[in-house]
């Protein structure tokens, strides 16, 4: 990760899934800027983009959601 942030604890490595990827890609989008807080994540669209399930996205979602990096709402939002 940029600037010695990491994104996964040390448990955490050992038992990473499908949506693993997904969410350390969402995660560098948002401490890049690229993602800005408040944006609102439409599912349809950044599946797409990553070119991912969105299944795999709403799990990262989930994760991030749990981590503080997005709140969500009748969809996510980068906070």
């Amino acid at each position: 990760m940029t600037n010695g942030t990491s994104f996964w604890s040390n448990q955490e490595k050992n038992r990473l899934t499908f949506y693993a990827p997904v969410a350390a890609e969402l995660f560098q989008a948002i401490v890049s800027g690229t993602l800005q807080p408040d944006e609102r994540i439409y599912e349809e669209n950044v599946a797409h983009w990553l070119g991912v399930a969105k299944t795999n996205l709403r799990e990262a979602l989930q994760n991030l959601e749990y981590r503080g990096l997005v709140t969500k709402y009748l969809g996510a939002v980068a906070s």
